[in-house]
């Protein structure tokens, strides 16, 4: 309902009018015959064109009240241009005299009204009478405007519904169609309306291209029940000669007599659905028979979690074969049955494990051992769905035995390598103390026996000779005690490893000419005799490596202890290399025995090296309680 037409009943609200009136006496005479009859009115003097040119647009007024004749202007003028601001506002002339020809002159321009100053008493009745015809017509063209607006938009709606939409009166008769509808039949519209539901150029068959019942359409049964059908199936053939496959919803309409006018019917292209079904169902039977023949075991589960939501147990929904020849386990016993039944001594954390594949959705790979069957199985989970998993998995019994077997080998190989350094290392040992004890000893002896000859005898023609001779002697002396250290260094079964580390640093750098740094921060460690022998030959090739092959000018040598760790670092600036690469080279058996001593002490090799960008290695090794 609107506003004008709430003034008018109820007199609740302002009636706001518009008062066009160039005598304040008339215009006072007006207003209080107004007041009379109508509560609540509230006005606006204007005397002129110009002042209304400027309060008609903002004081909006419910209805506009003018004399005929003003200074300048006339109502005719008044009117023309309220009209034109506010057409819909209503509009009454007020005026002292007119004529009969003026007064049809102004309702036909769009005067609701004239009313003659002498006859005031009719005034207040014909503001209101106009007032709610106004509104009537407001509320008719309101509902028109609506009604337009709701019919252009379902015109819109069923334009371009992506779903075809047709009505079929009571004879059956197809009497409006969509643009859908257009396209689904391949048909103009005109061919298709005035045409029977059934007519046979639309061609209706039944999912297997046979000629469709004419009792089975949806015009048939709706028109029997006088009740809505869903989802009824058929079928249209296309003219290459292919099915295109309908589903079709249909509604009575019953008319105001209550009997059965038609139908609206809806259907909808689903060939490519009936296509894919098609397709499930063939592909259901391929992977039902993968499923049967696959090797790799599989079952499919759906935890079962308490009120916390915490996995405590799953049920087994389907096995392939494979599982029940992989665990013995047969599917009456399995399939329905809970994990916790099927295999009592299962444990909590594989329980955990696939629990939280089915709830996080986050699949995982691993190696799993079954104590109830005895067997190790590579296992893959994944969740198909929330709450379930499913689980793929092979036996790899053998394969880890074998595995275990390798791993066991490699161990002993690695014993047997550092072994192997430790027997070279005692027997170096031991020719060093021979050459020490014995041979040196003899030269150094013949040495001094041969000076006292050459100082007590007079021997001036063999002087020179036995000079000679002496300096031989006092070379093979010198070589034979290098010989001793490189065999077997007396200041490391002296003083230990860091003096031996320090001497053996200090040393190669005077052979080989190149400056270092030795930062080392403990004075000696309590290590055992194998471990010191293992981590000083360490120490010497990689020593060896720098003078060898990085061509350095500058080693840096850290050697320290963090909580119960020996941490040994060689930093060099040389010219680097791919650490990856060298690792992985066959011929690269120099840093594989280095890594492999080292795992041997429960140690840890690190190698950080680029081309151009020198290399730092870092030893770290676990020493005892009281080391």
């Amino acid at each position: 309902m609107s506003d004008i037409s709430n003034i008018v009943k109820n007199q609740n609200t302002d009636i706001k009018i518009l008062l066009i009136e160039d005598l304040n006496t008339d215009a006072e005479l007006i207003v209080r015959a107004l007041n009379k009859e109508i509560n609540n009115i509230k006005y606006k003097h204007l005397i002129n064109h110009t002042e209304l040119l400027k309060h008609l647009p903002e004081f909006s007024p419910d209805i506009i009240l003018s004399d005929y004749s003003l200074p300048g202007t006339t109502g005719l003028e008044i009117l023309a241009f309220c009209k034109e601001i506010k057409p819909d506002t209503p509009f009454i002339i007020v005026t002292g005299a007119i004529d009969e020809e003026t007064a049809v002159d102004c309702i036909k321009a769009g005067a609701s009204d004239y009313v003659l100053k002498n006859n005031l008493i009719r005034l207040a009745p014909a503001v209101l009478n106009t007032l709610d015809k106004s509104a009537s017509l407001i509320e008719k063209k309101h509902a028109e405007n609506s009604l337009y607006e709701k019919e252009k938009q379902l015109s819109l709606i069923l334009s371009t519904s992506p779903v075809g939409i047709i009505n079929i009166d009571k004879n059956g008769i197809i009497i409006y169609a969509n643009n859908q509808a257009e396209k689904i039949f391949g048909l103009a519209i005109d061919n298709i309306l005035s045409r029977k539901h059934n007519d046979p150029i639309l061609k209706m068959t039944d999912y297997n291209g046979n000629p469709f019942p004419s009792e089975k359409l949806p015009f048939s049964i709706v028109k029997s029940n006088l009740k809505p059908v869903y989802d009824i199936k058929h079928a249209l053939k296309k003219p290459d000669g292919s099915l295109m496959y309908l589903s079709v919803n249909a509604n009575p309409v019953i008319d105001s007599d209550n009997k059965f006018s038609g139908i609206i019917a809806s259907f909808q292209d689903i060939s490519s659905t009936v296509k894919a079904e098609k397709e499930v169902i063939e592909s259901e039977a391929k992977y039902r028979d993968l499923f049967k023949n696959m090797i790799e075991g599989f079952a499919y589960h759906k935890i079962i979690t308490n009120k916390n939501g915490e996995p405590v147990d799953y049920k087994f929904i389907e096995i392939n074969p494979a599982f029940e020849k992989f665990t013995g386990l047969k599917r009456i016993n399995v399939v329905g049955r809970t994990v916790k039944n099927v295999m009592p001594e299962i444990e909590d954390i594989w329980i955990q494990k696939y629990g939280a594949v089915a709830l996080t959705g986050i699949p995982a790979h691993f190696i799993n051992y079954s104590k109830d069957i005895g067997k190790y199985f590579e296992v893959t989970a994944f969740s198909p769905q929330p709450g379930y998993f499913v689980v793929a998995f092979n036996d790899v019994t053998k394969r880890k035995e074998f595995e275990n077997e390798l791993k066991n080998y490699q161990q002993k190989l690695k014993g047997l390598n550092t072994e192997l350094t430790l027997i070279e290392e005692r027997e170096k040992r031991r020719l060093a103390i021979n050459l020490h004890d014995h041979f040196s000893q003899l030269l150094a002896i013949s040495k001094m026996r041969l000076s006292e000859l050459i100082n007590e005898k007079d021997f001036s023609k063999e002087k020179g000779q036995l000079s000679e001779v002496r300096e031989y002697i006092e070379k093979a002396l010198t070589n034979s005690r290098k010989l001793t250290y490189e065999l077997s260094p007396p200041v490391l079964y002296e003083l230990g490893l860091i003096r031996a580390i320090k001497w053996h640093l200090e040393n190669e750098s005077e052979s080989h000419g190149f400056n270092f740094d030795c930062s080392c921060k403990i004075k000696s460690i309590k290590y055992t005799d194998n471990g010191q022998i293992i981590l000083f030959r360490v120490f010497s090739e990689l020593i060896t490596n720098v003078i060898k092959h990085a061509k350095a000018t500058y080693v840096n040598v850290i050697i320290q202890k963090e909580n119960n760790y020996l941490i040994i670092q060689v930093i060099d600036d040389g010219i680097g290399f791919n650490v990856k690469k060298n690792l992985a080279h066959t011929t690269s058996f120099g840093l594989f025995s280095i890594k492999e001593r080292i795992e041997y002490l429960d140690g840890e090799l690190i190698i950080k090296s680029k081309p151009n960008a020198g290399t730092k290695v870092k030893i770290t090794i676990p020493l005892n309680q009281d080391g």
